[in-house]
């Protein structure tokens, strides 16, 4: 398992970089996406039970 945290302000290229160097290989865990911070955590949870790659983009 791979697990890898963006941090950043808004606008700064987290996503494009995820896109352009992880989007084949690693699952995208995003709040903007996932809308609530109760869907974020269960598929945080499942990433980790199921040994998922995967980036948390977490602004």
């Amino acid at each position: 398992m791979q697990a890898i945290i963006f941090i950043g302000i808004p606008g700064a290229g987290k996503s494009t970089f995820y896109l352009s160097r992880f989007y084949e290989t690693h699952l995208r865990i995003n709040l903007d996406q996932l809308r609530t911070r109760n869907r974020e955590s269960i598929l945080l949870n499942a990433c980790i039970q199921s040994k998922t790659r995967f980036v948390w983009d977490n602004t």
